[in-house]
């Protein structure tokens, strides 16, 4: 080998180490406190409710307004093998889109007879009045219907599009991203369910 070589192979592998040292670890995926649409999607557990429940989650900066006050008419038509038992259990309730920015928030709440059950804020893509929104909700104790010490976190992603009177065809997917506070109950992590629901625009919403 010439002496320039043996000089050169030395130095070259000395960048490689020193590339590949300085470079950070990737950072594992999150399980809550999402802070975009990106971190749902690397996910495992969404990726897997995805891909088994057959959704289409729609991208885009441009999603369209979905600001307004909705009935909702649908039920579970998918779940995890745990939760088979849910399928057909309607859906119907009302349903809140509000504070929609352009820079891609939005919050929503849900409620059946006037007892909020439910609400977050969000993030919303989309394009070409197609839309998904996507959210989290942390529930614990006894109001949630869960043991005190029990924390349980799911992902809510709705995907659908918006009609030209103003109402929303949909499906939604629910996802447990999430499970602290009691061992026996780490093995929820990752059942889902998925709604499609038709939604009737009743008028303008504010938030409640």
């Amino acid at each position: 080998m010439p002496y320039q070589m043996k000089k050169i192979i030395p130095y070259l592998l000395f960048i490689v180490f020193t590339v590949i040292g300085c470079e950070e670890p990737e950072s594992p995926p999150k399980t809550s406190d999402f802070d975009s649409p990106e971190e749902f999607i690397k996910n495992p557990d969404i990726k897997e409710a995805e891909d088994e429940s057959g959704i289409t989650f729609y991208y885009g900066d441009n999603p369209p307004a979905l600001v307004g006050e909705y009935s909702t008419d649908g039920e579970v038509t998918k779940t995890s093998p745990e939760l088979v038992n849910m399928i057909s259990f309607p859906i119907n309730s009302t349903f809140c889109l509000y504070n929609q920015t352009s820079s891609g928030l939005i919050s929503f709440t849900e409620s059946i007879m006037n007892i909020k059950v439910g609400g977050a804020g969000g993030y919303i893509t989309g394009e070409s009045g197609k839309f998904t929104i996507w959210g989290e909700s942390r529930q614990n104790g006894e109001e949630a219907g869960l043991p005190d010490e029990l924390t349980i976190t799911v992902a809510l992603i709705m995907s659908g599009q918006k009609l030209n009177g103003g109402d929303l065809i949909a499906k939604g997917l629910t996802v447990v991203t999430e499970v602290e506070g009691m061992e026996d109950y780490e093995e929820l992590t990752g059942i889902w369910w998925m709604w499609e629901a038709y939604f009737f625009l009743e008028g303008s919403c504010t938030g409640y």
